[in-house]
């Protein structure tokens, strides 16, 4: 399909063919009244602004579309997102394909009704501002995949609480976390702090909008010290030393207890059986895939008590 072949359509459901191997750049750029789209598994790569809702043409009042389900054929061979590919429209809930190795620069910005997004334990890097202004957004896990998030990309989450990021991420872009105002805690699980890089073309008012009084960073026993030390994170006022095998949740589903009850969860999720914001729970140990390795914390949990 060539680019923006159907930019502007009004159709609300579209099949693609089977026989599909590239969505190209702006293919469904602006199809506001899109509902759904089933990606088929030939397809390799999302063009940059293939689905990319609607916007004013004077940049004052923006508008997204109505795409509010994005459903992956497996096995998926998609192994990037373009730039914008989603940007604007009316996401809930995506879990991103376990080929994927590269989410592209505002990938998912301005999705104002996200509020769940899995990635998997393939993804590689972060593109700048890819879920930037996602303001129901709350929690985000990075899996230990990745090895880099750009600049402003999670920017603008307003309700974003809680940051897990994992233990192979060694370069963060500035401006990463601007405008989280109920950011509450970032868990570091690399026992040698991420680099914290200059973007030279971020406006210098914006340089390390970051509430380091109030927002405390949680980091591998045994790192104190070298995140005290470490430029941009020695000026976090609360840095805290954590076992992170402690503090994985096994109470999956909200009863106080981890029993027999959760292993269901657990296993309905494994399956896919479970709604995705369960599923995103179920993940016990961030390393963004929900499998047996979880299904084994809960176990030892249950026999530990």
């Amino acid at each position: 399909i060539g680019a923006s072949a159907f930019a502007g359509c009004r159709s609300e459901h579209i099949t693609l063919p089977n026989s599909l191997t590239e969505i190209s750049e702006g293919t469904f750029r602006c199809c506001t009244n899109l509902q759904s789209i089933t990606i088929p598994s030939s397809v390799k790569s999302i063009g940059d602004e293939a689905f990319l809702g609607a916007y004013s043409i004077y940049g004052e009042e923006f508008e997204i579309s109505n795409l509010k389900e994005v459903k992956f054929q497996s096995p998926c061979t998609i192994e990037s997102i373009g730039k914008s590919a989603f940007t604007r429209t009316s996401i809930e809930e995506i879990e991103i394909p376990h080929s994927v190795k590269i989410i592209g620069d505002k990938s998912f910005a301005y999705d104002t009704l996200l509020i769940t997004i899995i990635f998997p334990n393939s993804i590689e890097y972060i593109g700048s501002g890819a879920l930037s202004g996602c303001r129901k957004l709350k929690k985000v896990v990075i899996p230990p995949s990745v090895k880099a998030i750009g600049s402003i990309a999670f920017s603008d989450c307003e309700s974003l609480e809680q940051v897990i990021i994992g233990e192979s991420v060694e370069k963060i872009w500035e401006q990463a976390f601007r405008d989280t105002p109920n950011l509450k805690g970032i868990y570091l699980k690399g026992k040698t702090p991420p680099s914290w890089l200059d973007d030279y073309y971020i406006d210098d008012s914006f340089k390390d909008n970051v509430r380091k009084e109030e927002i405390t960073l949680y980091v591998p026993k045994g790192s104190l010290q070298a995140y005290r030390e470490a430029d941009f994170w020695k000026d976090f006022t609360n840095i805290e030393e954590v076992d992170y095998d402690e503090l994985m949740v096994t109470d999956l589903d909200g009863d106080g207890l981890t029993d027999v009850r959760d292993m269901n969860v657990m296993v309905n999720s494994i399956m896919g059986a479970e709604k995705l914001s369960t599923r995103f729970a179920a993940d016990v140990n961030t390393d963004g895939d929900i499998d047996v390795f979880d299904l084994n914390i809960i176990i030892n949990k249950m026999l530990s008590e």
